[in-house]
């Protein structure tokens, strides 16, 4: 539907000097304060659309971050590990050579 604009804009001007004359019962100044509140009603309904987005955003970059820093933590523990298991297999190799050398020594004083 077109509207036509010189009628919109008159009685935009018809508010204004309602507004400036501050008769607050006058029909035209309700008009204008149910305009404005409809206006604050729909920039408060767009900001909160936009933090709800933002939010979600801000809860899946945080998740990331968490998967993150588990799979850092994860991966030292297993360096640690790998690292405790080579030095228990050195140990073990370590004993077995000293107790095949005690049975060697055995036998030949015997």
């Amino acid at each position: 539907q077109k509207v036509d604009t010189s009628e919109l804009s008159n009685e935009l001007d018809k508010m204004r000097q309602a507004v400036h004359s501050g008769n607050p019962g006058s029909p035209v100044m309700q008009k204008w304060l149910q305009f404005q509140g409809e206006k604050n009603k729909s920039m408060m309904v767009d900001t909160a659309r936009q933090l709800s987005q933002q939010s979600a955003g801000l809860v899946s970059e945080a998740l990331d971050v968490a998967a993150r820093y588990r799979e850092v933590e994860l991966d030292e523990q297993k360096v640690w590990t790998d690292a405790e298991l080579k030095s228990l297999k050195k140990n073990i190799s370590e004993q077995q050579n000293r107790e095949t050398q005690e049975r060697e020594h055995s036998v030949l004083n015997l």
